[in-house]
């Protein structure tokens, strides 16, 4: 069943058709896809499958069905701010390649990586016509990533798909404040069952890591759930954060504790006192951006900059082997390589993403939510809460350009157009609703 909705785009009412109930289509599924091999690389598990390149197959019947679906669902939102700080980045880091130190090194990331990442963002906020959708999609991430880490158990020292370790750990955490929002708000035990042992694989896979990273990221999962679900009841928060605390301490061996003790202990970390360790690291990126602070090293190059560091050179010189290192934080690493513009462009992709999602989970405790989108505060409180941990991991990691990042990016961006859709949310000036706010859409009454 579908109903008709005006929103207001460009200073003109277009009349949407949004289907309420609809179940999956063809771009639904590629794109489904897409996001569990590109963020899981679930088909990296059988290796003779990678000969034929399914994640380009299946994005590029997604991106195909796309081009040929015509409903206006589909295609709304594309001037939001998210869209656009997307395309910059985009845009920044193909300009400034051929500025960069290594041009070959740059062109082959933006179509191994970028490109992919940025059609992954594309497709995830085109793909969703209601908060079914989204919430559909964000099952298919958490049953991916429980995929990968039942891997990582099942096989601990063999990670997949160029993830390391930390890597893995990110991942894994990001689908933590999703499974437990799928998880409290399941009714039927057939649906409790197995999100309860996607939880479970999850938080034993991050331990299995023994990153340092993936711990701290882990706790800021739990610290949020605690206290910011504020559409689940505090029993029920409480009851999950100590199953949680249980789990790892199940799951956690004696070596694994005596690895986050460590983090207590940083004066005497390699960390800290090592020139190949991260503090160095990210204070040698810093001094990359100032000295290319409009287009940076290029994208990719944070090694190549590495390698022309006169203290590098010097101890290459002497025969002491030394690291060309990558820059072991997604924001050193955005700074170094794209300059001030793409750090700025970076840095506002958190602040919009943020700033829309807690407008919308805001409105459930004013009740202002309308019967229309039951679901859009809570999943935008699902959605807040695993891309805050994300933020926190890629601090410590050169993942600016991950697929879960952006894969979460796109599916905030999809419940963005979602509810803008459903007339929740307006654009400033247009003279739609109450009044026009400053810097992104307000809420308005539906009409």
């Amino acid at each position: 069943m579908a109903r008709s909705v005006a929103v207001r785009s460009g200073g003109r009412v277009a009349g949407i058709s949004t289907p309420s109930a609809s179940g999956w289509d063809w771009l639904l599924l590629f794109t489904a896809g897409y996001l569990v091999m590109a963020v899981a690389r679930v088909h990296v598990f059988y290796p003779p499958l990678t000969r034929i390149r399914p994640t380009l197959i299946v994005a590029g019947f997604a991106l195909l069905v796309y081009v040929l679906d015509r409903s206006r669902i589909r295609s709304i939102g594309l001037g939001h701010p998210l869209v656009r700080l997307t395309g910059f980045l985009i845009f920044w880091a193909t300009f400034t390649a051929p500025f960069g130190l290594y041009l070959g090194g740059s062109v082959q990331f933006l179509f191994d990586e970028l490109y992919k990442v940025g059609l992954l963002f594309l497709l995830l906020a085109a793909a969703v016509r209601n908060t079914q959708d989204v919430r559909r999609l964000i099952v298919v991430y958490v049953y991916g990533c429980a995929a990968l880490g039942a891997y990582v158990l099942v096989s601990p020292r063999n990670f997949v798909g160029g993830y390391d370790p930390n890597d893995v750990a990110m991942v894994l955490v990001s689908a933590l404040p999703l499974a437990i929002h799928l998880l409290l708000g399941a009714r039927a035990a057939v649906d409790k069952l197995p999100l309860l042992l996607s939880l479970s694989i999850c938080i034993t896979g991050v331990v299995v890591t023994e990153s340092r990273g993936g711990f701290v990221s882990l706790a800021a999962a739990v610290v949020f759930s605690l206290f910011f679900f504020r559409g689940i009841k505090r029993f029920w928060r409480i009851a999950t954060v100590v199953g949680v605390a249980g789990l790892i301490g199940i799951a956690a061996g004696q070596a694994y504790w005596s690895e986050m003790r460590s983090l207590v202990s940083l004066d005497e970390d390699y960390n800290v006192t090592s020139f190949t360790g991260r503090k160095q690291i990210w204070l040698r990126g810093i001094g990359y951006m100032a000295a290319n602070p409009l287009t940076g090293v290029g994208i990719d190059n944070f090694k190549a900059a590495e390698g022309q560091h006169p203290v590098v050179q010097q101890r290459q010189r002497q025969g002491r082997g030394t690291k060309w290192s990558v820059a072991h934080s997604a924001w050193v690493q955005v700074g170094a390589e794209l300059g001030l513009p793409g750090l700025l462009s970076f840095l506002a992709l958190f602040g919009v993403a943020a700033k829309g999602l807690y407008r919308i989970r805001q409105n459930r405790a004013r009740r202002r939510v309308p019967v229309s989108v039951p679901d859009a505060s809570a999943l935008a409180e699902a959605l807040l809460g695993a891309l805050f941990a994300v933020a926190v991991g890629i601090s410590f990691l050169s993942q600016a350009y991950g697929y879960a990042l952006w894969a979460l990016l796109g599916l905030v961006m999809g419940l963005f157009k979602v509810v803008r859709a459903n007339a929740l949310l307006v654009a400033p000036g247009t003279g739609s609703g109450p009044r026009a706010g400053r810097g992104g859409w307000q809420f308005a009454p539906q009409r």
